[in-house]
């Protein structure tokens, strides 16, 4: 199973310790991209398992050149107080939190320590950014109210990532041009926001028409993120328009990647045709 997965695996993520993401983010900053750490592991079972995710999650609060982390709640079995603990953790080093969305089965516990964290650590400043997935039926009418509801907030725009698990709940759009303009209309709300130092968003996308529209109306309270080792060419017309662009570095043991790996594959089946020829 490990063979099958090692050239996706080398291809799309940081290696397995922190050596290897500091030499990734370092190979990143050369580019003059930028990087989010975002450590493999998912879906904890044990309080073992948190236990070793938090650890992990400790070591990047002194990363240099990392402003950016993502957490993802099933690695801490969707409990607030480890979490609180690396989010406040972070802020004091100056590094904001991306709180990632998941499948549908989850996603109310997840909106739920989200808002929590929103309204707890975004009293001065844009620290945590709530991720929208917009091939949710529910996002943009989640996304407008939340621009009202909270003073300062960080939006992280997705498309999704669980269709393949989540298709038959009936929360998801069937149609794929139903989710791309939900995208569509949730990124010009970003583009259209004024007060800058009180809003942020991170677009996470890899349709170069999305591209294209955040190239044609730049913005500096927006920025741009992918997944690393994915459109590189798209990636420099951002960088060359002045558009800060990220990349998401998943980092950590090859056994814990499969699931990340899996749903690379299931929503951008066309990689495999570089990796294995």
């Amino acid at each position: 199973m490990k063979a099958l997965y090692r050239p996706l695996y080398n291809a799309l993520t940081a290696g397995e310790t922190l050596l290897s993401l500091n030499q990734t983010i370092q190979k990143l900053r050369l580019q003059n991209l930028y990087p989010i750490a975002d450590y493999i592991k998912e879906s904890a079972t044990t309080e073992k398992d948190v236990q070793r995710t938090t650890d992990e999650y400790m070591k990047l609060v002194n990363v240099r050149d990392l402003d950016y982390v993502a957490l993802k709640p099933s690695s801490f079995r969707f409990q607030e107080k480890p979490m609180e603990r690396l989010i406040e953790e972070f802020i004091r080093n100056n590094k904001r939190v991306l709180i990632d969305a998941e499948n549908v089965a989850h996603q109310d516990k997840i909106q739920t320590l989200t808002d929590a964290f929103i309204e707890a650590y975004n009293t001065d400043n844009v620290w945590i950014y709530k991720t929208y997935q917009m091939y949710r039926r529910d996002s943009l009418d989640t996304l407008t109210r939340d621009l009202e509801r909270f003073p300062n907030h960080g939006v992280k725009l997705v498309r999704g990532a669980y269709w393949n698990q989540d298709r038959a709940t009936g929360a998801l759009f069937l149609q794929k041009s139903d989710t791309d303009t939900a995208f569509r209309a949730a990124l010009k709300q970003c583009l259209s926001r004024t007060n800058y130092s009180m809003f942020h968003a991170m677009i996470c996308t890899h349709n170069s028409d999305d591209i294209q529209c955040m190239i044609d109306t730049p913005k500096r309270h927006i920025c741009h993120a992918s997944l690393y080792g994915f459109i590189p060419s798209d990636t420099q017309k951002l960088v060359k328009a002045g558009i800060s662009s990220y990349k998401y570095l998943p980092y950590g043991a090859m056994e814990d990647a499969i699931p990340y790996l899996i749903r690379r594959i299931q929503e951008n089946p066309y990689i495999l045709q570089y990796l294995f020829h």
